[in-house]
């Protein structure tokens, strides 16, 4: 099975609604899914290399703290050094659900959401995950009851 370490940096300021925190260095571990769609390993392998090879015609260094998801200037230029903030991917998804011509609102948050809907109750019978699995998946607390999770996967099943 395929996998890919992301690794964030050590003390990277998160803002948005009513957000704002320092977050530490964090790792993560991208799996490679069965499931298309819900296939970030693939996804993310296929966005560096282009922005690679596309987009800076080179390889991203870790010397010189670049991002993997950089600024995009509103004039097409590519700025790797400095991180995408939160409100402009809000920005992004909210200009996409328009264009869309989807109704209420939707946030990075509704992405994890119906990442667990679909593998609790849409995943075809038999590859459906477990409710512990998705927890584990999803980075969950602990402190989460199954009321709590099973609140959130059928919060809003049109998601």
């Amino acid at each position: 099975m395929g996998r890919c370490k992301v690794s964030f940096s050590p003390a990277t300021t998160v803002s948005g609604a009513d957000l704002d925190q320092s977050v530490t260095g964090q790792v993560y571990e991208i799996y490679k899914q069965d499931v298309s769609a819900a296939d970030m390993y693939t996804h993310f392998q296929r966005w560096k290399w282009f922005l690679e090879e596309k987009l800076l015609s080179r390889k991203l260094t870790d010397s010189q703290n670049e991002f993997i998801f950089p600024t995009l200037g509103s004039n097409g230029v590519i700025y790797p050094n400095q991180e995408l903030s939160y409100d402009t991917v809000q920005e992004y998804i909210d200009e996409f659900q328009a264009k869309a011509g989807l109704t209420g609102r939707f946030t990075t948050h509704s992405f994890r959401r119906g990442g667990a809907q679909y593998r609790f109750m849409c995943t075809p019978l038999g590859q459906r995950w477990a409710l512990s699995r998705i927890r584990w998946w999803g980075g969950w607390a602990k402190k989460e009851g199954v009321g709590t999770l099973l609140q959130v996967v059928n919060q809003d099943s049109k998601v």
